[in-house]
């Protein structure tokens, strides 16, 4: 006789369920949350590097007048390409960020309705049959 007036604040279907969830650190910059979502990388590190090197040497064949005009034309050239594929891996990781981004947007649906039935379920992974 004496029934239990469920509580409409509750939100959990499973009275005993916790959520259980995996947090990436916090990025304490916007440097670092560009770096979290790679884009930027250790490889343009390298071609900022490369980049660098190949002006210095030739500012310093300038100065001190070591390089003949071919050689700096040569090494002008030399920069151009490092630039131009540095540019190409720029592109293809833009374009792979957008398929992932894509992709996940696609899988949205199904990812909730694996969350909402784990969170019925008490906070158990889906069991597939």
């Amino acid at each position: 006789m004496n029934q239990v007036i469920p509580d409409p604040t509750q939100t959990t279907l499973a009275p005993g369920a916790q959520a259980q969830a995996v947090i990436a650190p916090e990025p304490t910059s916007r440097w670092k949350a560009l770096r979290q979502i790679g884009w930027w990388k250790g490889s343009d590190y390298m071609m900022l590097l490369l980049l660098i090197g190949h002006g210095l040497a030739g500012v310093f064949c300038l100065i001190f007048g070591v390089g003949s005009v071919n050689g700096l034309l040569v090494g002008l050239l030399n920069c151009c390409l490092i630039l131009l594929v540095w540019l190409v891996m720029l592109a293809y990781r833009c374009m792979d960020f957008i398929l992932q981004v894509r992709a996940a947007q696609e899988m949205m649906p199904f990812d909730a309705a694996r969350i909402a039935v784990g969170f019925m379920q008490g906070g158990q992974p889906l069991q597939k049959p």
